[in-house]
């Protein structure tokens, strides 16, 4: 099982970033395996992808009890689940160029 402690967030970010060139890539064997080894020191491929899962999800969840307990108007979701999105693509940006 994958534990909080265990995760390192580059480690994760990066992750997102090689599951996402793997995925333009036409999911090449080849390619694929050049990328892991680029990563080579940081997490397991599948590691990261389960902490990706758990990070949408959380996401979700989030928006879901706000509009339950809220009661907005699905404009209101429809921004708030945009500016997260920007907000976790700026935050994977800044934390892979560091």
């Amino acid at each position: 099982m994958l534990s909080v402690a265990s995760v390192k967030s580059p480690c994760i970010l990066r992750g997102v970033l090689t599951t996402r060139d793997d995925a333009f890539n036409n999911n090449s064997d080849t390619s694929y395996q050049n990328l892991q080894t680029a990563y080579v020191g940081h997490c397991a491929v599948g590691e990261e992808i389960k902490v990706v899962e758990v990070v949408v999800v959380v996401v979700v969840v989030v928006v879901v009890v706000v509009v339950e307990v809220v009661e907005v108007e699905v404009v209101v979701v429809v921004v708030v689940v945009v500016v997260v999105v920007v907000v976790v693509v700026v935050v994977v940006v800044v934390v892979v160029e560091v």
